[in-house]
């Protein structure tokens, strides 16, 4: 079972302003996982499931981070809750070496500009293992197929349990 969230047309358009703010403010850098090209429709696929994930978990998120790089940084929630968002249109969510193993990562996929589905979670470190290991793709990296995720119906991450 997974949780759908569906933008209304103010959301629709803060996500394109919040992702055109992103963009404009992370030229000039280079990107943090090595993505060729200028990330513009990968930033606004991750900015509205950040959003999505958490108007569905009802938590916090800092839409203009003042130092998204930071160790400790966090998509949504607080620091202390170690959450992270995966965005994607595939079956399966990316994580890399650099990412912290101690950090919750959440599946959401996009099925359209509108319609953002949260799927379930990996704590890094079961996510980071050899097996997951794509080598066959773009920027190779831990692929975890949604299928391993925890379903977001089973069980919260243990970091949202007080919130529950």
């Amino acid at each position: 079972m997974t949780w759908t969230y569906t933008l209304d047309d103010a959301e629709a358009h803060l996500i394109e302003v919040i992702s055109a703010l992103r963009y404009a403010s992370n030229l000039g850098r280079p990107n943090a996982y090595g993505l060729k090209g200028d990330g513009r429709d990968e930033g606004a696929l991750g900015t509205g499931g950040e959003y999505a994930a958490s108007r569905l978990l009802n938590v916090s998120w800092e839409a203009l981070s003042a130092n998204p790089w930071a160790p400790g940084h966090v998509d949504i929630g607080l620091p202390v809750q170690r959450l992270q968002v995966r965005t994607t249109s595939n079956m399966s969510i990316p994580l890399h070496d650099k990412d912290n193993p101690d950090h919750y990562y959440l599946a959401v996929t996009r099925e359209d500009p509108f319609h953002y589905t949260l799927h379930g979670w990996v704590l890094g470190r079961d996510g980071q293992r050899s097996g997951y290991w794509a080598e066959n793709i773009p920027r190779p990296c831990f692929m975890v197929p949604l299928r391993r995720l925890t379903p977001i119906n089973d069980a919260l991450p243990p970091t949202l349990a007080p919130l529950r």
